[in-house]
């Protein structure tokens, strides 16, 4: 997974999630979390596509409030709430600091 800010927004976020398996994947769910630096968070989710093996998407993901300041800790979770069946439950998540 990759995430960045979509240009122009303060809460808005692209992240990039890839069905890493070999077989299809059914729709599911992207929770992303914003971590303040008193460590405060806010989280909200958003709906990832099916995905055929092997194929990324661009999900777009809001997370309010808009109270962002640099040095802030996002953290994007694919199949959060664990609906899915993997052979690796180790490769869904993504953390960056806000910028």
């Amino acid at each position: 997974m990759s995430a960045k800010r979509k240009i122009g927004t303060t809460a808005t976020f692209h992240v990039k999630v890839r069905n890493a398996g070999a077989a299809n994947a059914p729709q599911g769910v992207l929770f992303g979390q914003h971590y303040l630096q008193n460590n405060q968070s806010w989280g909200a989710d958003a709906i990832i596509p099916p995905l055929a093996a092997g194929q990324a998407k661009i999900v777009t993901i809001t997370i309010p409030p808009e109270n962002y300041s640099p040095g802030d800790r996002m953290v994007f979770t694919a199949d959060y709430f664990k609906a899915l069946v993997e052979s690796n439950e180790n490769n869904n998540k993504y953390a960056m600091n806000y910028k």
